[in-house]
């Protein structure tokens, strides 16, 4: 799919780093949506982390230390994936460009299979 493609050359330049954190206490939910946004061409990790929120039902996403400057279509692909609105967070001791935070009502996001 062309447009596919395109989204996920689009999100590679941007060049977001990006951790998922585990707020739902959904075991191995941060690591597949990790998965899930590698697939769409995004470096993302879930590095275990403990959140400073949990049992929140909406996914949160934060936008660290200027980053919307540069990375429209990621904030853009984020919110359109989890019908949230990001938050911006100045924060030099984050050194992601986004963090996505769990919730009980985030969507079931896998990778397809590899072909």
């Amino acid at each position: 799919d062309p447009a596919i493609t395109d989204r996920r050359e689009q999100l590679g330049e941007e060049g977001a780093t990006v951790y998922v954190l585990n707020g739902s206490g959904v075991k191995g939910q941060a690591g597949r949506i990790a998965d899930y946004l590698e697939y769409l061409g995004l470096s993302a990790s879930a590095p275990g982390l403990k959140p400073d929120v949990s049992g929140l039902p909406a996914t949160t996403i934060r936008v660290y230390n200027g980053a919307e400057a540069t990375m429209p279509v990621t904030i853009a692909t984020f919110e359109a994936l989890f019908g949230v609105t990001a938050e911006l967070v100045r924060n030099a001791a984050v050194t992601a460009d986004i963090v996505i935070i769990t919730g009980s009502g985030t969507p079931s996001l896998t990778p397809p299979p590899a072909p």
